[in-house]
Parts: structure tokens; C-alpha cells; sequence
């Protein structure tokens, strides 16, 4: 399915104080995460020589056995509102929260990775 990115003035003002290098997601109730946007690297770009663990594209940007452009992470610790992990400035990480929901609530962001 594909995924449309809305440049709202939300968005536009965070990836300009960003230079670009941070945008605005939103989970499916509309929630904002402000997400770090990794571009593809290989493996060898960031390991001094002679460290052998492979080469190629880093796995990280390999999902699903699809090779994807960037990635997204989160650019402040979570909080969890109306049950779903978001990424915002100025708030308290969760904290306390039960294995099950810590791994069901970032799954409901749209987009994610492309």
C-alpha cells in the first residue's frame, strides 16, 4: 500500500530547523513522531577496515528482503498516548509499561520505513 506524506506546517517547520535531516510521522490516530531520517549506508562505510563482518548494504535497511532507501528513529525517548508510542519533545519517556505493549505500540505508524 502505498504511503502519501502530507507536507503540513508541522512537518515543514521541523524538517527546515532540521535541515532536512528530521521529519514528522504520524501514527493512525493522527499523532506526531518527530523521527531521525537515516539514509541507506553499507556496512563498510561505517566499520574501520579490516573488521569482518560482511559488506553491502547495512541490514537495517533491508526489511521483508526489500532494500530500502532510509529508515526512521525516533528522535526524543517515547511516550505512550492513547496507547501508542510518539516521539515528541519536552515529555517524560514511558516508562513501566508491560512487554506486550511495548511492542505493539510503535507498529501503528504510518510509513515508517521507505
Amino acid at each position: 500500500m502505498p504511503v502519501t506524506f502530507v507536507k503540513d506546517d508541522y512537518r515543514a517547520a521541523v524538517e527546515a530547523a532540521s535541515g532536512g535531516k528530521q521529519t514528522v510521522l504520524y501514527d493512525d490516530l493522527g499523532q506526531p513522531s518527530i523521527m531521525n531520517i537515516i539514509p541507506k549506508f553499507n556496512i563498510e562505510d561505517v566499520l574501520p577496515a579490516g573488521v569482518a563482518i560482511g559488506s553491502g548494504v547495512h541490514p537495517a535497511f533491508i526489511v521483508g528482503g526489500v532494500e530500502k532507501a532510509q529508515i526512521f528513529i525516533a528522535a526524543h525517548p517515547a511516550i505512550v498516548a492513547n496507547g501508542r508510542a510518539v516521539s515528541i519533545p519536552g515529555k517524560a519517556p514511558a516508562n513501566y509499561v508491560t512487554y506486550d505493549q511495548a511492542s505493539i505500540a510503535p507498529r501503528r505508524v504510518r510509513g515508517g520505513i521507505s
